[in-house]
């Protein structure tokens, strides 16, 4: 699956869906990321930037972009990823 695909499916994405994107994507922006795990977008850049600890899986904020590494995301999506303590800012 390409990451045009995965955003076409909108909130209808899901974990599998993340699973069988292209090896070649390594990160998503929050957009896909908010629909997958049924939250704003708009909630998930706030958190990103003003407490990103709390998320539960890493995030790369540079300037004004946001973007969320896939593996660490399935890790933690699939409950085997960082405790909050141990993620890094």
């Amino acid at each position: 699956m390409t990451k045009r695909e995965l955003m076409a499916k909108g909130r209808s994405a899901t974990l599998d869906d993340l699973k069988a994107l292209d090896p070649s994507v390594t990160c998503l922006t929050p957009e896909p990321v908010a629909a997958i795990m049924g939250v704003s977008a708009q909630w998930l850049r706030i958190k990103a930037r003003e407490s990103p600890q709390d998320l539960g899986f890493g995030v790369c904020v540079l300037n004004s972009r946001i973007y969320i590494p896939v593996n660490g995301l399935i890790k933690f999506l699939e409950g085997t990823g960082r405790a909050k303590s141990e993620v890094n800012t």
